[in-house]
């Protein structure tokens, strides 16, 4: 297995998370870099991609300033959406297989 590739493209996944959050939640890179404790350059080098060396912990602390769910910042964005396909009928809908798994344990409760 390759492992190089699969560790270059989850740090292309958080930079490009915390770029998207960050912007969401109208914060500069200076202003997150600030409340997080960490160096503008820290910050400009994690959007960009080429900063790969950080800890989970800082990544931790991105989520909370950005007010999101610390796995949030792990999801790939660039993958199709696995969507839920109906065992009635065969369709596929327009929900997808998390949320309808969702559906079904609040229905069920």
């Amino acid at each position: 297995m390759n492992f190089d590739k699969q560790e270059d493209y989850i740090y292309e996944i958080i930079s490009h998370n915390i770029k998207i959050y960050r912007k969401k939640s109208g914060l500069t890179q200076e202003e997150l870099a600030e409340k997080i404790d960490y160096s503008l350059s820290f910050i400009r080098g994690i959007e960009s991609n080429y900063q790969q060396t950080f800890s989970i912990g800082a990544i931790y602390r991105i989520a909370l300033v950005l007010e999101i769910e610390f796995t949030k910042l792990f999801e790939d964005p660039f993958k199709e959406p696995d969507y839920y396909k109906c065992p009635l009928c065969g369709n596929t809908t327009s929900i997808t297989t998390k949320e309808a798994e969702i559906i079904k344990s609040k229905i069920s409760q």
